[in-house]
């Protein structure tokens, strides 16, 4: 076993890591020397076993006799019987082999597609780069495409900050910022942390620069702890982070329009799996002290733990609806920032780090992390029967945090933390670098006053950060009821540029018009639901039930429940019920005309309605601290005493927002259930008793007793 002393004698981490490397891929490359390989048709089938072989040469010679001889009506009936249970007999080991595949594969969508495909006979060669364009230069050239990938992905970033760069930016110090008076240190890495994070890494095949995939490390974690405990640490303690780990992989992933226009593909970077394995290790170190001391705003609710897209629009729509329900003018604002990632100036962001308490050293290791990053770009193209790589040159990255690396997320949301701060006057909802603002007033002019204070502030805190807003893509929406004689539209200008109003956008997922009616919402989902249907009746035939019911879990209800404690409640959820019931009946093989209650209970599928109801409670459990009880309003010793304090309504909208639809659901539940200590009990119990019942409609659920 390799003893790694050459690696242990070297405390200057460049020269350790380097040593560490090398050796490494010595043993790699041996191991696993590289060979070329020609591209197979894709005609194999696996699920082929002796006996079926042997049962497919009785089936050709019986079909010879059936169609070249006379035969007596006994042996017909034999042919066309032993057909049929061959056919079977094919069909079941053909999802014995898909239900396999499907089981151990890290990524069911991908493997999902490639079963149809393989069913269909389908087959994309690949999404290969034949041509390319950059204004008036043009290649088809391989080596010169790769080229030409690169530099656009670095260059479209620096001319962008070239046009609006801020050159006499505002000091950290002069803008409003929360400073942490607790210092950051490291802790040291030992070898069971490296093995825990080791074995957390997700195992894909992908590789960095080194060509060295996840699965790897992950086999060999035993043999190599002991080396990195020993460069980590060194990389702390001396704040540098190693060279060869700032090397990026690029791959271009086309987005839509012409194919040969360079300006329709994005980077999608790699990053060595030994970075990774750091970056992780000072991530649980950064994430611990920015939770300790709170560091982080209460408004975030991006790429943060026990929060998710549907955090920020819950607390959105809800106070949309209340304020429209007190017939107040409420105008939001949608922010679409261009290139966030990409344009995070190092300097601001290093100042940012030291006033939140990363100071010292930690600051320094922060900045060698982000200094000096470099990339290039990998196309692959297919020529024959082999696949080539092509390479580009090396070029140095020099703005914004590293694409596809685990601490990138979390130095943004430190780069904008004290937005909220700088911008007063409105109701503020950030998921990572989607902003959205509020702002809400009785009055038309104080509204307007608000808007355009709040724009002013927004003008010069982007500015003094270096941040981009695409004015284009970013609209303005006035929330009003459906009656409402007059719509209050005032003027919203960003540096001199008028915002344009919108009847309806998509805010994180969800379809949102300006009278918070569901109709559109619900008629995406739609569309989207009939294409999941589409996949799992394509794969009826050749996957188990119990695996489509799996597929339904991941990529039907998946849909269904995000955001249904807003449309759930609709007449036009009908619509998604039936689409519900269709492909219940594509799993089950139930008839057209069957009722589908007994299915939904054999099945463990909560129907639509039933989804709503669970989702609506649970929403009400976790916020039940804000709810008041009837017994805090009256003395009165009544039988719903206990229960949550109906709010008045005047408008049918506030009357269906999900507090008051669920403080109405929750009254109707068991006193057993209602009594549940704990959440997760809590909603154990509600899913069993809707399972119960198979409720279609809320009447249903409501009349029970």
């Amino acid at each position: 076993m390799e003893s790694w002393e050459d690696v242990l004698l070297y405390d200057e981490v460049n020269t350790s890591y380097n040593t560490f490397l090398n050796r490494f891929l010595y043993y790699f490359e041996r191991s696993f020397p590289l060979k070329t390989v020609y591209m197979k048709n894709h005609n194999e089938i696996k699920c082929i076993t002796q006996g079926i072989k042997v049962s497919s040469q009785k089936m050709r010679l019986l079909n010879t006799l059936k169609k070249n001889t006379n035969l007596s009506n006994d042996i017909l009936e034999y042919i066309n019987r032993y057909q049929k249970i061959y056919k079977s007999v094919i069909t079941e080991a053909k999802r014995r082999e898909n239900d396999r595949f499907m089981l151990r594969s890290h990524n069911k969508t991908k493997a999902i597609w490639q079963i149809i495909n393989k069913e269909t006979g389908s087959f994309r060669q690949g999404d290969y780069i034949t041509s390319l364009k950059n204004g008036s230069e043009e290649t088809s050239n391989q080596q010169k495409i790769a080229d030409m990938l690169n530099s656009f992905f670095i260059e479209s970033t620096e001319d962008l900050l070239a046009n609006n760069i801020n050159h006499s930016p505002v000091q950290t110090s002069q803008q409003r910022i929360q400073y942490q008076t607790n210092t950051m240190f490291w802790l040291p890495i030992t070898e069971i942390e490296i093995e825990r994070v080791i074995k957390s890494l997700r195992g894909k095949p992908s590789a960095g620069f080194d060509e060295i995939p996840e699965y790897l490390a992950k086999r060999c974690s035993q043999y190599i702890k002991k080396p990195l405990v020993h460069i980590f640490n060194a990389s702390l303690k001396s704040g540098v982070f190693p060279d060869k780990m700032k090397i990026a992989k690029v791959r271009p992933l086309y987005k839509k329009g012409e194919r040969h226009e360079v300006c329709n593909y994005r980077p999608i970077a790699v990053l060595s799996v030994f970075s990774k394995i750091l970056e992780k290790l000072v991530y649980n170190r950064l994430i611990s002290f920015v939770t300790k001391y709170a560091i982080l705003t209460e408004l975030q609710n991006g790429f943060r733990k026990n929060k998710s897209t549907e955090t920020p629009s819950q607390t959105f729509i809800e106070s949309i609806q209340e304020a429209m329900g007190r017939r107040f003018h409420v105008i939001g604002i949608f922010f679409d920032l261009t290139k966030a990632y990409d344009v995070i100036n190092h300097i601001i962001l290093l100042d940012k780090l030291n006033y939140y308490g990363i100071r010292g050293v930690t600051n320094l290791w922060f900045k060698s992390y982000l200094s000096h990053r470099v990339q290039f770009v990998e196309t692959n193209y297919l020529n024959i029967k082999t696949q080539n790589k092509y390479i580009s040159p090396l070029r140095e990255t020099i703005h914004g945090v590293p694409q596809g690396s685990i601490l990138g997320p979390l130095l943004f949301l430190l780069y904008i933390n004290d937005l909220p701060l700088n911008v007063q006057g409105g109701e503020m909802v950030l998921f990572a670098d989607d902003i959205n603002v509020l702002v809400i007033d009785k009055e038309e002019g104080i509204a307007q006053q608000k808007i355009n204070k709040i724009m002013k502030q927004l003008e010069t805190w982007f500015q003094v950060n270096n941040l981009l807003i695409n004015i284009k893509k970013t609209v303005a929406m006035s929330f009003h009821l459906s009656k409402s004689r007059s719509v209050v539209r005032p003027q919203i200008f960003y540096n001199n540029l008028e915002t344009a109003y919108s009847s309806e956008l998509r805010f994180l997922g969800i379809d949102i018009t300006e009278n918070l009616k569901w109709s559109t919402h619900i008629q995406s989902l739609c569309s989207k639901l009939s294409k999941t249907s589409y996949i799992i009746k394509s794969l009826r035939g050749v996957l188990s039930p119990n695996m489509l019911r799996s597929i339904y879990f991941a990529k039907f209800q998946s849909l269904l429940r995000y955001g249904i404690i807003f449309w759930g409640c609709e007449g036009d959820s009908i619509k998604v019920f039936r689409m519900q019931k269709r492909v219940l009946r594509i799993i089950s093989g139930l008839g057209k005309r069957d009722s589908c209650r007994q299915i939904f209970k054999d099945y463990g599928i909560l129907t639509v309605t039933l989804l709503y109801i669970l989702e609506v409670l649970c929403y009400i459990k976790k916020h039940k601290a804000d709810l008041i009880q009837n017994i805090n309003i009256h003395s009165y010793n009544t039988r719903i005493n206990k229960d949550f304090h109906v709010q008045f309504c005047r408008t049918t909208l506030f009357k269906k927002s999900v507090v008051n639809m669920g403080i109405e659901l929750h009254s109707k539940l068991p006193d057993k259930i209602k009594n549940s200590v704990g959440f997760s009990v809590f909603k154990r119990d509600l899913k069993s008793f809707l399972l119960k019942h198979s409720f279609y409609t809320i009447n249903e659920f409501v009349s029970f007793k």
